[in-house]
């Protein structure tokens, strides 16, 4: 089995800023379990298969902000 490296951004009650883990996982889904096991009162906010917190941070800021054009 090939595990690729995921960034899973978070927040959990203690924190409403994401902070960031990596897992070596077989997909999105597997690297989110992983999260959960470790932090069962995470709130996963993105993941992005990378081991690159960068990259994590700069992909969910693009691609998770939803700006209106009037």
């Amino acid at each position: 089995m090939n595990l690729l490296p995921f960034i899973v951004l978070y927040t959990d009650e203690t924190f409403t800023v994401p902070e960031a883990s990596l897992f070596q996982a077989e997909d999105s889904e597997h690297a989110e379990e992983q999260l959960l096991s470790k932090n069962p009162s995470a709130d996963v906010t993105w993941i992005v298969q990378t081991d690159d917190v960068d990259i994590a941070f700069e992909t969910y800021h693009r691609e998770s902000t939803c700006e209106e054009v009037a």
